[in-house]
């Protein structure tokens, strides 16, 4: 009889997880804080927003990826977690404490993994428009501030087509990336 009950239970987990599918389009950027060469800091906001008003979504689990040269900038930190975390400023008990787990570092390129888990708790998940929403403030270290031109150093998204296998079932797939400004100004 347990057996029967935990079968219909996940088949029910199953049907709300499918039911729950989304494929939204969204847009993300970096933008620029500050690049301070005294304290050896540069401070950047990730964001992201619905492509359009056919794209907007709930914003369930999420991976955001991106490439740096740690030659130039390193030890990524995540310094404010300002949508979608249990963790203040955000404060949102929908959501757990946003991690950089799956961060690799390597001699050339070093990868920065956010991750934000929606926990299902709560009056549902946050809706993501088409306006801008910070996800969060990571602090980097600059190593060569020599490398560093016009307040420009490299950081590359990856896409939808070279993201890794997450096996998370509901998916939101990234079709633009958005860069804030050409030499990326400080705000």
């Amino acid at each position: 009889m347990k057996k029967k009950i935990y079968l219909l239970a996940g088949l029910f987990l199953l049907a709300v997880s499918a039911s729950f599918a989304q494929n939204g389009k969204f847009d993300v950027r970096f933008l620029v804080k500050t690049i301070d060469c005294t304290t050896g800091k540069a401070v950047i906001n990730v964001q992201v927003k619905a492509s359009n008003t056919q794209g907007m979504f709930l914003m369930g689990d999420a991976n955001y990826r991106f490439d740096y040269d740690p030659r130039i900038i390193n030890n990524p930190v995540i310094l404010t977690q300002e949508n979608f975390s249990s963790q203040a400023p955000a404060s949102d008990v929908r959501y757990g404490i946003q991690n950089l787990n799956g961060s690799s570092f390597g001699p050339t390129i070093g990868t920065v993994s956010l991750n934000t888990t929606y926990g299902g708790s709560g009056t549902g998940a946050a809706s993501v428009g088409i306006n801008w929403i910070t996800v969060s403030t990571i602090q980097f270290d600059i190593v060569n501030t020599q490398l560093i031109q016009n307040n420009c150093f490299a950081i590359v998204w990856h896409t939808d087509t070279i993201f890794p296998n997450s096996g998370r079932t509901r998916a939101v797939f990234l079709i633009s990336i958005a860069m804030a400004t050409s030499t990326w100004t400080p705000m």
